[in-house]
């Protein structure tokens, strides 16, 4: 469910087949990223492309890492972020936890 391509000396992950972000890839999702983590700096972008919905699991995840990267000093940022998950972050208050682009291409990492 969830692929991973290195560009630019960052890792992007994405999903194929689902539109949901749930407790099952937010399991998955923070196991790749710490096994990325452990060895220091890092860049991860994680592309949001065909995700409709992100439930608490997912969310809590997120805010985790994103918490991590500042702590441990490594890049991370979503993009490709939909409306409907657009939605969600300003209803949660999340806008100034994420670094959010519209593009993985234009993540400035």
């Amino acid at each position: 469910m969830i692929r991973i391509s290195r560009i630019n000396k960052a890792y992007i992950l994405s999903f194929h087949d689902t539109n949901r972000f749930d407790i099952v890839l937010s399991k998955e999702l923070e196991e790749r990223i710490n096994q990325f983590t452990e060895n220091g700096s890092c860049r991860i972008v994680l592309n949001l492309k065909g995700i409709h919905f992100i439930d608490s699991n997912g969310f809590a995840m997120l805010v985790r890492v994103a918490k991590m990267a500042e702590e441990k000093k490594y890049s991370f940022g979503i993009c490709n972020v939909s409306e409907e998950v657009k939605e969600l972050i300003n209803i949660m208050d999340f806008n100034d936890v994420f670094k959010v682009f519209s593009e993985r291409l234009v993540a400035p990492f």
